[in-house]
């Protein structure tokens, strides 16, 4: 029947069963630690009842000073100690007691703690790890005669489970011979499984279908109750059987050390991440220079427009019927434009500009174009959502503004930018500078000399418009908008 094993102190559970056989029984037990959980299974040796008294000694001796060792000493250390108590305090019954002559025991034990799981073994007894309850990830190596011509190739581990030399152990307390326990860490996971067994569980069926059984079981109990030798056919078996099943609920802080197939892996993908990133360096340095040409471009335009805009004025004023002729004085339009008309066309008709290829006169530019102010402080009626509406507004005016006077079209725009670094400032009060990387961000896209204020020639219709890059630049930006919508919105 099924035991609980709980623990007080560390986040594990588990099940526990032993059934004896015609032959000796097993041990074991489990309680809290100061150096982690403890479960210990011992399997006797021996002909008669002094193996079943052995197995008690030795699980009593492993408790005992397993449970009075110092928090502070290694699980290590402790073991061994605690293993090397055990064998001496056999020797010393034996001499009081003729019964133990010849009776010695096999053992299996784990300490889990915070950091990861230690055990130790030694003879025929086993412990499994099974991956989430799943996949079999770690055993022990027995301590057999067999084990060894396993190792050495000469019969199959198949081969071994049902050889007549089965049962010679070459590790066990209380005999002459090596009685040294074999001592290792594993980590472990949430949901792991730590399987503590006599060699009578794992006696009675194949190792493919003991794995089987082990990782087709979604509950411990019936992963106990199922491994009965009448349950699995295999008919009556002489030994004893003891299985401890442990389910951890933490990850433990030791991790796993990564798999030859898993460094290749990793090496595989720094040389990909190292091409890469060279590429893309390649690549910045490419469009920096590129970027540096078309501010260079940017700011040449610039001064361009800048050099005209007095004649543009006087030809407004003239388009306006405020001017009388164009002839007026040596600073005339008419003078100023000779160095600015293109080949193939006439400068000098009076209020119409022909423009190359088309016989269409250059429409009459409109009133000035000014926003509405807006105070310096968010309103009580201000959003953080509302105002990144009016933001994605501004900045589609932005995008399709067009005009037949250049100096008009580029008011427009740093009008349209000016509103939109205003209520970005206010955005980021309402938000607590939660999101000040992307506004900054948006204003560096919207400075002077960037790609969203470029403002292509004429097209046929005379109309003044943004660059399909300035375009592409605005949706840059507009997408930036939409992220910082959908972040606060979460």
């Amino acid at each position: 029947m099924a035991v609980q094993i709980i623990s007080e102190r560390f986040p594990v559970r588990g099940v526990a069963a032993s059934v004896s056989g015609s032959g000796n029984p097993d041990n074991w037990g489990y309680m809290d630690t100061p150096l982690g959980f403890l479960v210990v299974v011992c399997d006797g040796v021996g002909e008669g009842p002094g193996g079943n008294t052995v197995s008690c000694i030795v699980k009593q001796e492993l408790m005992r000073v397993l449970g009075s060792c110092d928090g502070q000493m290694s699980r290590r250390e402790a073991f061994q100690k605690a293993v090397a108590v055990a064998n001496d305090t056999l020797y010393e019954k034996r001499e009081k007691d003729s019964r133990l002559k010849g009776a010695g025991s096999t053992l299996v034990a784990i300490l889990i703690s915070e950091k990861s799981a230690m055990i130790a073994h030694l003879g025929d007894c086993r412990c499994y790890r099974i991956r989430h309850g799943r996949r079999v990830v770690f055993r022990t190596s027995d301590h057999l005669l067999v084990n060894e011509m396993v190792a050495d190739k000469v019969m199959t581990e198949e081969e071994a489970r049902t050889s007549p030399e089965l049962d010679v152990v070459t590790r066990v307390l209380g005999r002459p011979g090596n009685h040294l326990p074999e001592i290792g860490e594993q980590p472990f996971r949430k949901g792991d499984r730590f399987i503590l067994c006599t060699g009578g569980i794992w006696r009675i069926m194949p190792e493919r279908e003991l794995e089987k059984h082990f990782t087709g079981r979604p509950d411990m109990e019936s992963l106990v109750a199922g491994l009965d030798p009448a349950a699995v056919g295999a008919g009556e078996y002489p030994g004893s059987r003891t299985i401890a099943v442990v389910e951890t609920m933490t990850n433990s802080i030791l991790k796993e050390k990564m798999s030859r197939l898993g460094r290749i892996m990793v090496a595989v993908l720094a040389v990909l991440l190292l091409a890469s990133i060279a590429l893309n360096i390649n690549l910045y340095i490419r469009n920096e220079e590129q970027d540096k040409e078309l501010q260079n471009g940017m700011k040449s335009l610039m001064s361009e427009v800048e050099r005209l805009k007095p004649y543009e004025l006087r030809y407004n004023r003239l388009m306006e019927g405020k001017t009388d002729s164009l002839h007026n004085g040596p600073d005339s339009l008419g003078a100023g434009l000779k160095g600015a008309v293109q080949p193939g066309t006439k400068a000098g008709e009076s209020g119409k500009e022909k423009v190359p290829g088309k016989d269409k006169t250059v429409p009459a530019p409109s009133e000035k174009f000014v926003l509405p102010d807006v105070p310096d402080s968010p309103g009580l009626s201000d959003t953080p959502e509302a105002i990144l509406d009016e933001v994605d507004g501004y900045l589609n005016r932005m995008k399709d503004v067009s005009g037949s006077v250049l100096g008009e079209v580029l008011d427009m725009k740093s009008q349209y930018r000016s509103r939109i670094l205003k209520r970005l400032g206010h955005f980021d009060r309402l938000t607590g500078q939660n999101y000040s990387a992307q506004t900054e961000e948006i204003r560096e896209k919207l400075g002077d000399g960037k790609l969203s204020m470029l403002i292509d020639k004429p097209g046929e219709d005379g109309m003044y418009r943004n660059t399909q890059m300035s375009r592409k630049a605005l949706d840059n930006i507009r997408a930036i908008v939409e992220k910082i919508r959908k972040d606060i919105s979460k």
